[in-house]
């Protein structure tokens, strides 16, 4: 018994009691008083004040209290007791009527168990009930307001009974502890503050909609699943947990810009990127199936694994692909409780930032002190972190961006305590020799990915960059503002350059930061990716110029006025490069004579800072803005002489690559190192940085710029010294790689199979735009089948191969299967397609709107006699178009279809009901089916057309173009179906 007078007696140390813990264990104790109906609910909306100090609030309870009696101070008692042990809730499906007439009253009266329930779905309910009309957009942003902190203003709402008002207040607490257990007392976990507090603020909000909203969450929290306790009853890790998912949702909740101007709500920009399982090469069977495309919440889906013992999943990446946004993703998706609830703590890492770290590193060390540091119990959470691996989730940012390469024949380390160097902490952590068990996520750059590395993966997944509806959905997530996405669009589709450029998410963005240029009547739009940096390098020049400065568009003029600034950037960027440096302290920058000035321009941002405490380096907006002011440097300044250009067109790697054999002896002969020169930097630089900073280079060179850089070129003959040795570079280079093709087998056409730095050496001459060097630099390919599968061809790249490959002398059998073609790659391939005899484009993301475009344009091209369009995404509502290919062309040869799960093309094949292939349909319509047949393997019972004299087709007449019907034997995958001339 518990009456006044004890309470009273008592009352320091109960004070002390409940300001012993934390925010989060005294509402737990409301919302046990308030279920009870010790609380009224203005009792309780004078207790939830957030801003009021912990202790000052415990005293406005018990004085709430000791009004209600000695009841009311016996029920305090045990709620506090309730809310210390964590007993668990009790049963709803037990306790209420789903279809209660009274549904405010019921969430009062089990609002303990429902916040428990509700906790880790709290998002879902939120978009379902805003899905569902029952509330606003506005107050979902309330109820999802972000954890406060001392540098944080924020608007707390409090609902009354017919109304809520909005409340400025400022919290005091940045670190906000779960309620502490005493020690040995086993209860299920405490909740997480944020999600718990997050349900707290719906359950308040129904309790004055009278719109449904209460008796919606009656029925729906009762279907969600109770949640699973943690394996631990340790205060310290649950505190810890707590403390790490509320740091990770403040870094990765806002989005900042490329440029660091603005901060986005990730939530309201994201847009999902193409994401496929990489197809494994060289395995003996069945024809590979397109590969699976997978959402967010599937990347650790049980398909596509390489090896089952492994824990590491990478994502491989174009540089501006969306690889760290990618990222950021996951670590919001985990800490809002949508996906990867398996995962009890996530450690974002950067290798960027570890790359910077020259101190041996132990586990231990690297998780606490270069992540989350714990406040109570580092031994017994990290000793946990050890016996739980499987509940450990690590991401790794920018593997490519580490100076050395993957090795299993370094030195093997097993302890988690004891320290060693970053690059054999992080092998030993792929391995699985450290915290085996724990899943690994890694994002890198496909040139960095070795054979060996591969060893370790568990899966490898390919990020695509931006699918068309992709660009789209994010262009209309930007701008909001009435016409401007839409002009936008339509500028894009009218561009089909520029609009190729875009399938990387960086290039979208940089359109829709110079919206306003492009939009510009007569301003036209780039058709490189140098012409678009210079774009937006132009962009920045003029929001950092005074209102009042001339001039206000882009121009030469705006350049000339900032080449001093722009050259210090450049050799910035030039020496970071060669030093595989990506982010720079205040001594690195005083060196390359980089002052504030410099700085406000905008193009170096500040990086998070590894070591806690202190000042936050600088980075390069993006690695690819980094290479263009390397490559701007090179071409402006009077430091650089024209035969370091060179250096650019060979890549350095121990044995040397491919890319160096295939270079002229002028070009890659190896000079003696010159320490802190131009020639060393660009020797030592990582290849694929080399191969951007070229394409650059080159384009920076094009007649097209020639006047805008020649008005900050002191000497215009220096200038077209460079762009001559650039463009001979560029020629000797692709012939060399063409007379480096082995001969062909007697009595078969030569064939190439080109490598990746084929097509970036195509990139670098379409950059540089001049017919006359495609055409020299093309005039000795002598081959007849040129392969570029697995190549990662993107639109882009088909603009490129297109303007190299139409100046080919003789007919060509291209091969592009197994890349991100898509409809608008296609639509820049058509170029050169009057030189190609075949075209295999198969598994490369076509719709029909891309055949029927190939179609039109193949009609005209007379040496085209083969198609292979295997494993797109068709439909009949190609079928017209391709029969009408086949009926017009009398020296067509065959065409190849189907083969997609999608595909209902192949879905609809010959059925017993006498249904045939749309295409096959169209051809008879036209033709009367004479002189073709078709070859198909259905999924139940494969079957092949054959030309014959029986006429027993099973579907409709065909004429005169009788067949007969052949039953072969089943196969154990689905087959394209294949139309050939008889």
């Amino acid at each position: 018994m518990c009456t006044q007078e004890a309470l009273q007696a008592q009352r320091s140390q109960l004070v002390g009691l409940l300001v012993s813990g934390s925010l989060e264990g005294f509402e737990s104790i409301l919302d046990w008083l308030l279920s009870w109906e010790v609380l009224s609910w203005e009792d309780y909306e004078g207790l939830s004040l957030l801003g009021q100090p912990l202790s000052q609030l415990a005293r406005r309870l018990l004085d709430t209290v000791w009004k209600k009696g000695a009841w009311g101070c016996e029920q305090l008692i045990a709620a506090v007791r309730e809310a210390q042990t964590g007993c668990q809730a009790p049963e709803l499906s037990c306790r209420w009527d789903p279809h209660s007439p009274h549904p405010a009253h019921d969430l009062q009266s089990h609002r303990p168990a429902i916040v428990r329930r509700l906790y880790s779905h709290v998002e879902g309910v939120l978009d379902l009930a805003q899905e569902r009309g029952f509330i606003s957009r506005y107050e979902c942003d309330e109820i999802r307001l972000p954890v406060f902190t001392s540098s944080q203003r924020v608007r707390h709402f409090r609902f009354g009974r017919s109304e809520f008002i909005g409340k400025e207040c400022l919290v005091t607490e940045t670190k906000l502890p779960l309620w502490s257990q005493p020690s040995g007392e086993k209860g299920d976990a405490m909740l997480p503050n944020k999600a718990a507090r997050q349900a707290r603020r719906l359950l308040d909000l129904a309790t004055v909609k009278a719109n449904g909203l209460a008796a919606f969450l009656l029925r729906h929290v009762q279907e969600l699943p109770v949640p699973v306790a943690l394996p631990f009853g340790d205060a310290a890790c649950e505190k810890y947990m707590s403390k790490l998912r509320t740091t990770l949702s403040a870094q990765s909740r806002f989005l900042s810009t490329y440029d660091g101007a603005d901060n986005l709500c990730l939530e309201e920009v994201y847009t999902e990127n193409v994401l496929e399982i990489r197809t494994e090469l060289g395995v003996a069977g069945p024809p590979p199936k397109s590969p699976a495309t997978l959402g967010l919440g599937e990347l650790f889906s049980t398909c596509g694994h390489l090896n089952e013992d492994a824990d590491t999943v990478l994502v491989v990446g174009e540089a501006g692909s969306g690889k760290s946004t990618l990222l950021q993703r996951v670590h919001l998706l985990w800490t809002t409780g949508r996906h990867f609830r398996e995962f009890l703590f996530v450690f974002p890492f950067s290798c960027r930032q570890l790359q910077r770290v020259a101190k041996p590193l132990s586990v231990q060390t690297l998780l606490f002190e270069h992540c989350c540091w714990p406040d109570v119990g580092r031994q017994d959470v990290f000793q946990f972190l050890l016996d739980h691996p499987n509940r450990v989730l690590l991401t790794f940012d920018g593997f490519d961006e580490f100076r050395f390469r993957f090795t299993d024949r370094g030195e093997r380390h097993c302890s988690p305590t004891d320290p060693t160097s970053v690059q054999n902490l992080l092998f030993n952590l792929l391995q699985g020799n450290l915290l085996k068990n724990a899943r690994k996520v890694l994002t890198s750059r496909p040139d960095a990915v070795s054979a060996l590395l591969r060893k370790y993966l568990r899966v490898e997944l390919n990020l695509k960059g931006f699918s068309e509806e992709g660009i789209e959905l994010y262009l209309r997530k930007r701008h909001r503002e009435p016409g401007v996405a839409d002009r936008l669009i339509r500028m894009l589709r009218a561009t089909s350059a520029l609009h190729g450029l875009c399938h990387l998410p960086v290039i979208t963005w940089m359109v829709s930061k110079c919206h306003q240029e492009l939009l510009l009547p007569g301003g036209g739009s780039p058709r490189t990716t140098t012409g678009m940096y210079l774009l937006i390098v132009q962009h920045f020049l003029l929001r950092a110029s005074p209102p009042d400065a001339a001039p206000r568009s882009p121009g030469p003029g705006l350049l000339r006025g900032r080449l001093p600034a722009l050259l210090h950037l450049g050799w910035l960027a030039l020496w970071g490069l060669g030093r595989c440096c990506y982010v720079f302290s205040s001594r690195q920058l005083q060196a390359a004579h980089v002052d504030g000035d410099d700085v406000s321009l905008g193009f170096l941002v500040r990086a998070k800072s590894v070591a806690p405490g202190s000042v936050a380096p600088l980075e390069f907006l993006h690695i690819t803005f980094q290479c263009f002011f390397a490559a701007f440097y090179l071409v402006l300044s009077a430091d650089v002489p024209p035969s370091s250009l060179r250096r650019l067109f060979r890549c350095h790697t121990p044995g040397g690559s491919l890319l160096a054999r295939l270079l002229p002896a002028a070009c890659v002969r190896r000079p003696a190192r010159e320490e802190g020169g131009v020639a060393a930097l660009l020797q030592e630089a990582e290849p694929h940085n080399l191969q951007i900073t070229a394409a650059f280079l080159a384009g920076l060179l094009s007649r097209e710029h020639r006047g805008l850089l020649a008005e900050g070129q002191a000497s215009e003959k220096a200038l077209l010294r460079r762009r001559v040795c650039a463009r001979w570079c560029l020629s000797r280079s692709l012939h060399k790689h063409f007379h480096a093709i082995p001969p062909a087998v007697p009595g078969e056409a030569k064939s190439m199979h080109a490598m990746p730095g084929f097509v970036w050496l195509s990139r670098s001459l379409y950059e540089m735009q001049e017919e006359r060097l495609a055409r020299e630099a093309v005039r000795g390919l002598k081959v007849g089948h040129l392969k570029l599968t697995f190549c990662g061809v993107g639109p882009a790249e088909c603009a490129a191969l297109a303007f190299v490959l139409r100046h080919l002398r003789r007919p060509v059998a291209l091969q592009l299967d197994h890349n991100s073609v898509g409809d608008v790659g296609v639509e820049q391939l058509l170029p050169c397609l009057d030189v190609c005899k075949a075209l295999y484009l198969r598994d490369n993301n076509i719709s029909d709107r891309g055949i029927c475009k190939l179609v039109e344009h193949a009609l005209h091209c007379e040496q085209l006699q083969k198609l292979a369009l295997f494993n797109n995404k068709l439909t009949d509502g190609c079928a017209h178009s391709v029969a009408r290919l086949l009926a017009c062309r009398q020296n067509f040869l065959a065409l190849s279809l189907g083969g997609t799960g999608e595909s209902r093309l192949q879905q609809r094949g010959t059925q017993e009901s006498g249904r045939g292939h749309g295409v096959w349909h169209q051809l008879v319509a036209e033709t009367g089916g004479k002189g073709w047949a078709i070859t198909t393997s259905l999924p139940r019972e494969p079957r092949c057309w054959l030309r014959g004299s029986e006429p027993t087709p099973p579907c409709s007449s065909w004429g005169s173009g009788a067949t007969r019907w052949v039953t072969k034997g089943p196969r154990p995958w689905l087959k394209p179906w294949v139309i050939t001339r008889a």
